[in-house]
């Protein structure tokens, strides 16, 4: 009995569900429009520089990027984000130096140009002006031995909070500006990178998103599913209790 009912209600789930399997979605890769390197009294030239506490101007990087809304098949929603590449590219000085960078979302819709780095706060210096921030985690800047060659940074967002997971969710669904900060871990690293207004467009950061989507179910399937899995489970309950 329990194997009929379980059958049944499986069922009822596949056909709530639709014969569409989820779909996963690489959208193009995006360039930054605006960026900014932001030292303690604010944002500095047009460079795109994160340096540790040990140089002279340390700061971290601040980038947006416009998301326009995901082009949806009919009858589809996004389900998850899976997966942010963010890719710069190399534009080394003699002065670069390798070592470990930490990356983060930024939720708040805070103006990215007024941020300043702040030696000892939290979130390895950025403090708490754009909170909401959310952690991708840390990555290894190793400089190119040939400059100016890209420099892509992976990350798997299967572990992302849902809060984070409903930011990025929800800009792929209505648009809006992605805002991602790189601030420095280690106290020498120096991190150079071609900026947002750079001459070179192939210079310019660029980053993608990987999401999944799944059919919307129709409302009267799931009416169908609720009344059938309730039916199935009340006579299920029924014979337990005559047995």
């Amino acid at each position: 009995m329990k194997k009929s009912v379980i059958a049944v209600v499986a069922l009822l789930v596949a056909a709530a569900l639709g014969a569409s399997k989820a779909g996963v979605v690489t959208m193009s890769p995006v360039n930054a429009d605006a960026s900014y390197q932001i030292e303690s009294g604010g944002p500095y030239g047009t460079y795109l520089d994160i340096e540790g506490t040990s140089n002279t101007y340390p700061s971290y990087g601040a980038l947006d990027f416009p998301i326009t809304a995901a082009d949806l098949a009919a009858g589809t929603t996004i389900v998850s984000v899976t997966q942010l590449v963010f890719t710069p590219t190399q534009a080394n000085f003699a002065y670069t130096a390798g070592g470990t960078l930490a990356f983060y979302l930024a939720a708040s819709s805070a103006d990215l140009s007024t941020g300043t780095f702040q030696a000892g706060a939290a979130n390895n210096g950025i403090g708490d002006t754009f909170d909401p921030l959310y952690s991708l985690g840390e990555r290894a800047f190793v400089p190119n031995a040939t400059n100016y060659q890209p420099d892509p940074y992976t990350f798997d967002l299967s572990s992302l909070s849902p809060e984070a997971q409903k930011y990025l969710v929800d800009l792929l669904k209505n648009g809006g500006s992605l805002h991602l900060i790189v601030a420095p871990v280690d106290s020498t690293v120096v991190a150079s990178w071609g900026s947002a207004s750079t001459t070179y467009t192939s210079e310019i950061p660029n980053l993608t998103l990987t999401y999944t989507t799944a059919p919307i179910p129709e409302p009267g399937t799931l009416a169908l599913f609720v009344i059938g899995g309730s039916f199935s489970l009340w006579r299920f309950r029924g014979r337990l209790s005559a047995a």
